[in-house]
């Protein structure tokens, strides 16, 4: 599930996305003295007035505390965090085509000049 989409239709995303809206993830990082563990966050939709940092602060302080105590991939998984906290990682892009791709198996179109008769024949 998409945080911050709640309520919006298929086309108000558009809109909101044209004008500067993007969906990210965040990255974490968690350390214990010989293992890191990095993950990502769920996806977050950022609307054009909003900052990543609204959502990425509890994904920061989480690496900055926890992820640096192991090296060396702790201190480089931990850095990489820290930066996309601040922006996110954006895959608006990619979320939208898979939207689109969403939006057309609920809603199919004609493609074919045979279905659209069958389906006008009464007209």
């Amino acid at each position: 599930m998409v945080r911050g989409i709640e309520g919006l239709s298929v086309e108000e995303i558009r809109r909101e996305v044209a004008r500067g809206g993007r969906f990210v993830y965040f990255t974490w990082c968690i350390s214990i003295i010989l293992v890191s563990f990095h993950r990502t966050s769920g996806v977050y939709f950022l609307h054009p007035e909003e900052h990543a940092i609204k959502y990425g602060w509890r994904y920061f302080l989480t690496s900055f505390f926890l992820g640096w105590w192991e090296f060396p991939g702790g201190v480089v998984h931990t850095a990489r965090s820290l930066h996309t906290a601040f922006k996110g990682k954006d895959i608006t892009q990619d979320t939208m085509q898979e939207l689109d791709t969403r939006f057309l198996q609920d809603h199919p179109v004609v493609t074919t000049w045979e279905s659209f008769n069958r389906n006008n024949e009464n007209i």
